[in-house]
C-alpha cells in the first residue's frame, strides 16, 4: 500500500491550507456583496437565487457528494482484475475509465432537471421562499436562471475531484473553490466599477466560477483518462454507481437542507433576515471548511483501503483519531466565534449598504448556528467511515431525520414568533437537529464494527478536557472582546487570548493529543535546525 494512514494528517493539513485560502477569498466575496447590496431586497433576491447552487457547491465542489464516488472508485481499483490478479496499489486505469463513463451519464441525468428548473424559475423561487415579498420574488427568478447551470458544472467537476481524491492527489481538487471565489470576486469588481447590475453580475460570476472548476478538474485528469482509453468501463457498473449518487448526496446534505429550511422559514420574518442567514452561514463555513473538511476528505481514501483490505480494527482506530482531532479543533472554534461574533461581523461587513441592523441580525443568526459546528465536523468523519465500508443507507436516514427535525423546528419558530429575535431561535433549533445524524452514525458504525471485534472510541477524559478548555477559551476571548475599543482592536486582542488560553489549559490538563502535537512540532524544529547546521 503506497500511502499509509500516517499520511492522513499531512494530507489534511494541505487540504486545510487550501481551504483557508478559499474561505478568506470567500470572506472577501461576501464583504463585496454586503458592500454592494447590503441586506435589502436585491440582496435577499440574490441569496434566494444562489441558495440551491450554493448547496450543490458545498455538496459537489467541496467533496461531500464525491465521498460516494471516491469510496466506490477505491473499491473498484482494489478489486481483482478480470484476469484474477490483485495489484498491491489501486488500478488507476480502471478508476479513470469508470470516471469517464460516469461523466456523460451524469451530464445527461442532471442536464434535464437543470433545464426544467430554469424554465420554471418562478415556481422554484416561490418554493424556496414562499413568504417573500413580490418584489423579491420578481428579482430572484431571472437571477436563478443565471445561477442554476452552475449546478451542472459543479457536478461534473466533482467526478474529477473524486478520481484525484481516490489516488490521494488533493492539491487540484482543493484549488477548485479558490477558482470559484476568484471568478465571483472578478464579477464584484466589475460591478463596483459600474459595469452593470450588481446582483446580475454576481450571479454570472457564480456561473463562470463553476465552469472554471469543471475545466480545472478535466485538465488535471486528462493523462489518466487518456491512459484509461484502452480499459473501457462496464456500463452496468457505471449506471449502478450513478444510481447510488442521489442517496450519497442526500446523506451528506443535512446541513445544507437544514439551512434551506431555515431560509424558507425566515422569509416569513421581517425583511433582512434571509440575507442575515446567508452571511451567518458563510462565517460558520470558515472554521468548518478549514478544520473539518480536510480531515473528512483526507481520511476517506485511507479508510476505504483499510476497509477493502479487511483491517477493521485499524479502520476503527483511524476513525476514532479523526473524530478526536475534529473535536479538538471545532470546539474552541465555536467558543471563539461565540465570543467575537459581533465585532467580527461589524469589522467584516458593516460597510456601504450594510447597516447596524444588518450586523445585529447576522450576529443573532451566527450565535444560533454555532452549536452545529462540532456536529458537522463529526458528521464529515463518520460519513467517510460509512462510505468506506459501503454503508449508504445510514447516512441517508440520518440526513432525512435531521432535515425533518429542522423543518419542524423552523416551521414552529416562524409560526409562533414574528419578530427579528426569532432568528436566533430558528438557527439554534436547526443546529440542535443537526446532532441527530452524527449520533445515529456513531451507533450504526459501532454495531457494524462489533462483528469484527472493533469499535469507535472517544475517551470521556479527553472530551472533558476539550470541553473545559473550550469554556476557558470563551471566557478569555469574551473578556477581551468586551473591552471598550474599536472592533478591529477587540479581535486583535480576543483571538490570541483565546488561542493561548486553549493551548495552555490543554497542556495543564496533560491532554494526549495536545502533547502529541507539541512533540511533533519539537521533532520538526529539531530536524529543521539540524539540516540547517549541516
Amino acid at each position: 500500500m503506497p500511502h499509509t494512514s500516517s499520511s492522513m494528517p499531512r494530507s489534511a493539513a494541505l487540504i486545510s491550507l487550501m481551504a483557508l485560502a478559499s474561505r478568506l477569498l470567500g470572506l472577501l466575496r461576501d464583504m463585496a456583496m454586503a458592500w454592494l447590496l447590503g441586506g435589502g431586497p436585491a440582496a435577499e433576491a440574490l441569496v434566494i437565487a444562489m441558495r440551491v447552487p450554493h448547496m450543490i457547491r458545498r455538496l459537489f465542489g467541496e467533496g461531500s457528494l464525491s465521498m460516494t464516488i471516491t469510496a466506490a472508485l477505491v473499491r473498484l481499483g482494489c478489486a481483482p482484475s478480470p484476469s484474477g490478479s490483485v495489484s498491491p496499489a489501486p488500478d488507476a486505469r480502471r478508476m479513470a475509465a469508470m470516471t469517464s463513463a460516469l461523466h456523460w451519464r451524469l451530464a445527461l441525468a442532471l442536464g434535464l432537471p437543470v433545464a426544467l428548473c430554469c424554465w420554471q424559475a418562478e415556481a422554484c423561487v416561490a418554493l424556496l421562499a414562499p413568504a417573500a415579498s413580490a418584489a423579491v420574488l420578481d428579482q430572484a427568478a431571472p437571477l436563478l436562471r443565471i445561477c442554476l447551470p452552475y449546478a451542472l458544472a459543479a457536478s461534473l467537476a466533482a467526478l474529477g475531484m473524486a478520481l484525484l481524491h481516490s489516488l490521494q492527489r488533493f492539491f487540484l481538487p482543493a484549488l477548485a473553490p479558490v477558482l470559484f471565489n476568484c471568478a465571483v470576486l472578478a464579477a464584484a469588481a466589475l460591478a463596483a466599477c459600474g459595469g452593470g447590475d450588481a446582483a446580475g453580475l454576481l450571479a454570472g460570476g457564480m456561473l463562470c466560477g463553476g465552469i472554471a472548476q469543471w475545466a480545472s478538474q478535466r485538465m488535471g485528469t486528462i493523462r489518466l483518462r487518456r491512459a484509461a482509453s484502452s480499459a473501457p468501463a462496464d456500463g452496468r457498473t457505471a449506471w449502478r454507481l450513478l444510481g447510488g449518487l442521489p442517496a450519497g448526496a442526500l446523506g451528506a446534505a443535512a446541513p445544507q437542507l437544514s439551512m434551506l429550511c431555515a431560509t424558507a422559514a425566515a422569509s416569513a420574518l421581517p425583511g433582512g433576515t434571509v440575507a442575515a442567514l446567508y452571511y451567518a452561514e458563510r462565517l460558520l463555513e470558515l472554521p468548518l471548511g478549514v478544520l473539518s473538511m480536510g480531515l473528512g476528505i483526507a481520511s476517506l481514501p485511507v479508510l476505504s483501503r483499510l476497509a477493502a483490505a479487511g483491517r477493521h480494527e485499524l479502520l476503527a482506530g483511524q476513525t476514532s483519531d479523526a473524530l478526536r482531532w475534529s473535536l479538538l479543533l471545532t470546539l474552541p472554534a465555536a467558543a471563539g466565534l461565540a465570543a467575537v461574533a459581533a465585532p467580527l461581523i461589524s469589522l467584516l461587513l458593516e460597510h456601504g449598504a450594510f447597516a447596524a441592523r444588518d450586523v445585529r441580525l447576522a450576529t443573532l443568526a451566527l450565535m444560533g448556528y454555532l452549536p452545529a459546528l462540532p456536529a458537522c465536523g463529526l458528521t464529515r468523519i463518520l460519513l467517510a467511515a460509512c462510505h468506506a465500508r459501503g454503508m449508504g443507507r445510514p447516512p441517508l436516514y440520518g440526513a432525512l431525520l435531521a432535515t425533518a427535525a429542522s423543518a419542524l423546528a423552523a416551521g414552529l419558530c416562524a409560526a409562533t414568533v414574528h419578530t427579528e429575535d426569532a432568528l436566533w431561535a430558528l438557527t439554534l433549533s436547526c443546529a440542535a437537529a443537526l446532532w441527530i445524524q452524527p449520533l445515529l452514525l456513531w451507533r450504526v458504525l459501532n454495531r457494524s464494527l462489533a462483528a469484527h471485534h472493533a469499535c469507535l472510541r472517544l475517551s470521556r477524559k479527553a472530551l472533558g478536557q476539550m470541553a473545559f478548555a473550550a469554556l476557558c477559551t470563551w471566557l478569555a476571548a469574551g473578556s477581551a472582546a468586551g473591552l471598550p475599543c474599536a472592533a478591529g482592536w477587540k479581535l486583535c486582542l480576543a483571538v490570541p487570548a483565546g488561542i493561548v488560553c486553549y493551548a495552555a489549559v490543554l497542556m495543564a490538563l496533560r491532554n494526549a493529543d495536545a502533547l502529541d502535537i507539541l512533540r511533533r512540532l519539537r521533532l520538526w524544529w529539531t530536524q529543521r535546525h539540524t539540516s540547517s547546521l549541516s
